[in-house]
């Protein structure tokens, strides 16, 4: 027989009639039982949780804005003569990058979207 959690002792504490006499079960008042069955609850990690999927959302909507920021640091003004903005452009860019690549991790594929 498995350990069993609080879970699974309460409710053996409750169902009495599912101890059955067995030769290698636990002494009770001058009777060896054993319980015939036991509940134990399997117990795993959930990780599509409503704060993972706000957190993935703000970085979709992010990777969003940067999009549209290099559009913006991307169209040049026919006065311009040199493109002032092409190191900030190229920090968004890497920013942008950066962000794309943690969205494509296998932890964030498995969170859908917040709406």
């Amino acid at each position: 027989m498995k350990r069993l959690d609080s879970y699974g002792r309460k409710q053996l504490r409750k169902n009495g009639r599912v101890f059955v006499e067995h030769p290698k079960g636990l002494d009770v008042n001058g009777k060896t039982l054993l319980p015939s069955k036991a509940l134990n609850r399997q117990m795993f990690v959930v990780y599509n949780t409503p704060e993972n999927q706000y957190i993935k959302w703000m970085m979709e909507r992010l990777v969003e804005k940067l999009i549209d920021l290099t559009k913006q640091l991307s169209s040049r003004s026919r006065y311009q003569a040199v493109d002032e903005f092409a190191v900030v452009r190229s920090e968004v860019m890497e920013k942008l990058n950066a962000v794309k690549h943690k969205l494509r991790t296998q932890f964030w594929q498995g969170i859908k979207a917040h709406l």
